[in-house]
């Protein structure tokens, strides 16, 4: 079977004519609404042929993943095809518990972490959460919540692009799964556990040469590291996340800045807009703020509005970073995209 999605009121012509006339889409937009998603392979060539056993967790629950794929199938999403597509990857079943009615939830996904993933070209897509919202929120707003069940059905393929979408619900092995305990002292569970412990986001940091280059390219010296710990601090005075014995306080977001200061931010990607407003809303501030330079981000238009930054920023300095300890922080040494440094005075 393959995902289709040909029945979608998305890509109606009157769905069409409306991003296309009302809201001005960009041609790339209507090229997909009118002919479906093509994903941008690697080397602009797709994968070969492959064929993935469903993961254990659809493989015990089969009944569930097959009553998903009917109802898929009735909503026009898959289709059965009479030949092996190119690509079959699994299903798995992700279940969790419902929390105001208590019972589970289970939701069939295609995994594609082992296949089509690896062939497609990377982009970087910021998945923001309240903390950039709540600093533009002003007395009087209303704010809204919508759970659209099916979302990624809307959008249908690329005729051609089906058939790397591809899986199976036929059920051809008998496996009995019997856990047994182990202790956590096994060496290959240690090595398990370390891998999935969650990536630091807090502690990314820039390498001292990058610093340098920042320090000389905007002509300030900064003072107070306001995100930093003792072993990754910029400079003698830093505020720390949690307390630290050398830190000149903890959590920047609770001091009072003084302007004799002058900061230097390096701020988990989540709190970019909430440091962003924490300093321009303190008059006779200076401060270096160092972000990615990702411009589809949410709070990339605080920043720069086409092609005026705002009246806080006095200089800027876009760079190709190294980062300090990338082999544990979200950011590797190969990051494909550049910095932004920014001299901001309030």
């Amino acid at each position: 079977m393959g995902f289709d999605s040909n029945n979608t009121k998305l890509h109606s012509p009157e769905s069409i004519r409306f991003y296309n006339q009302i809201l001005g889409a960009s041609d790339k937009v209507i090229h997909t609404l009118t002919h479906g998603h093509k994903p941008q392979w690697l080397k602009n060539t797709p994968p070969g042929p492959m064929f993935f056993q469903n993961n254990a967790s659809a493989r015990l629950n089969m009944d569930i993943v097959r009553n998903q794929v009917k109802a898929w199938e009735e909503l026009g999403a898959v289709k059965q095809v009479a030949t092996r597509p190119k690509i079959v990857s699994p299903l798995t079943l992700s279940t969790k518990t419902d929390t105001q009615s208590g019972k589970l939830k289970h939701r069939v996904c295609l995994d594609l972490s082992r296949s089509v993933n690896l062939y497609v070209k990377e982009s970087n897509v910021v998945m923001e959460d309240l903390s950039a919202v709540l600093p533009r929120i002003q007395p009087g707003y209303y704010m809204a919540s919508a759970d659209i069940k099916n979302m990624y059905l809307n959008v249908k393929l690329a005729e051609q692009e089906q058939t790397y979408f591809g899986f199976s619900i036929t059920d051809t092995n008998d496996i009995k799964i019997f856990p047994v305990w182990a202790s956590r002292s096994n060496v290959n569970l240690a090595i398990a556990d370390a891998g999935s412990k969650p990536i630091p986001t807090d502690e990314w940091q820039l390498a001292e040469e990058d610093f340098q280059r920042i320090t000389q390219a905007l002509s300030v010296i900064p003072t107070v590291d306001a995100f930093a710990t003792k072993t990754n601090t910029k400079c003698e005075k830093y505020f720390s996340r949690i307390p630290e014995a050398t830190a000149w306080a903890t959590d920047f977001f609770i001091q009072t800045l003084q302007p004799k200061e002058v900061y230097y931010l390096v701020p988990p990607i989540k709190e970019v807009t909430r440091t962003w407003f924490a300093l321009t809303n303190v008059p006779n501030i200076t401060a270096v703020l160092v972000v990615p330079a990702w411009y589809s981000a949410s709070f990339y238009p605080l920043f720069r509005e086409k092609t005026c930054f705002n009246k806080f920023i006095e200089k800027h300095f876009e760079f190709k970073a190294a980062f300090q300890d990338s082999d544990h922080t979200i950011f590797n040494s190969e990051a494909k995209f550049n910095m932004l440094a920014l001299l901001i005075r309030t």
